[in-house]
């Protein structure tokens, strides 16, 4: 197994919040909150002249999207962004982790300063009955590992643990 900068197991054991109507229906609350949250915090920053052009933009998207019947204007790919984002947090709260028993390999980016003896990254390795080698890859966090320069070398090290586990063979309890 190989995983890509993951969280501190300790914080992954969170209660699901309680669950809202039909599936379709949180997503769609989520995203309107969101957009009035954004919409109030820029009107409270705003003074004079620019916040009334700012009330107006917002009635003139209302009517749009009263004419058009048509909430998100066309453009439906921040809802869905919405909807997998929370579909996700839902997963990962209620996810409890447990031990595996292979070895695991972890790809950390180098350029986030944490001490060693702070790195709770590391303490997967509490769960990993099998060893866990940790690699660091250039970039600042995981998303950065994923782009190019990085990710040439991310691939790199990949290689190289799958082809030594290749070389090593099956072992028991694995295909």
């Amino acid at each position: 197994m190989a995983a890509i900068q993951q969280p501190d197991p300790a914080h992954l054991a969170v209660p699901p919040p309680p669950r809202l109507g039909r599936p379709g229906v949180p997503a769609a609350l989520g995203f309107l909150a969101g957009r009035l949250r954004l919409y109030a915090e820029t009107l409270v920053q705003l003074r004079g002249r620019e916040r009334l052009r700012y009330l107006l933009g917002r009635l003139k998207l209302l009517v749009d999207i009263i004419v058009q019947r048509d909430l998100y204007r066309g453009a439906r790919a921040e809802l869905y962004l919405h909807a997998v984002t929370r579909a996700n947090l839902l997963a990962f709260q209620r996810y409890a982790p447990r031990p595996y028993p292979a070895p695991v390999v972890l790809f950390c980016a180098e350029g986030r300063n944490v001490t060693p003896t702070a790195d709770l990254r590391l303490t997967w390795r509490g769960l990993v009955l099998g060893g866990l080698d940790v690699y660091t890859t250039p970039g600042d966090d995981s998303g950065l590992m994923l782009t190019e320069p990085h990710v040439r070398v991310l691939a790199a090290q990949l290689k190289m643990c799958l082809e030594r586990a290749q070389a090593s063979g099956p072992r028991p309890g694995r295909p």
